[in-house]
């Protein structure tokens, strides 16, 4: 049976590694329903990863978190209490505040992992200017 509903296809980019290849999404009801490398060659060789193809399953799944949590037990009792976006984005930046006074604003670092097997330490992260962190670098992991 064929749905009714319309499908949208979306052109977007894949922010699953740092490549950020074309990606076109196709959107129905609301809820992406499939996703395909986008013709252009300069971002894509219009064949996704393995990240990029899973990334609907991920965007899903049954266990994905949808709002914060706080650690209510003993580390590694998986005991954990529902808090709201505010209480948490007050409780990072209070511990960032915490460790900038303490140890200066070097020792604390917003970091993502890259497609080339490294960390790239951002600038751009909205909370950089707010912590003042002083430089931006790509780290290679030991190994």
């Amino acid at each position: 049976m064929e749905s009714d509903v319309e499908t949208k296809v979306v052109r977007t980019i894949c922010r699953e590694c740092k490549t950020e290849c074309g990606m076109l999404v196709h959107v129905q009801g609301g809820r992406a329903i499939k996703v395909e490398g986008a013709p252009d060659p300069s971002r894509t060789m219009e064949k996704f990863c393995s990240r990029a193809e899973a990334s609907l399953e991920r965007l899903y799944h049954a266990a994905r978190l949808h709002y914060p949590q706080k650690r209510v037990g003993e580390r590694g009792e998986g005991k954990w209490q529902r808090i709201t976006w505010d209480e948490a984005l007050d409780t990072i930046a209070q511990k960032f505040a915490t460790a900038k006074d303490k140890h200066g604003a070097e020792s604390v670092v917003l970091a993502k992992p890259t497609s080339f097997h490294g960390w790239e330490m951002s600038l751009g992260h909205p909370m950089s200017p707010v912590l003042i962190i002083p430089a931006t670098f790509p780290v290679p992991l030991a190994g």
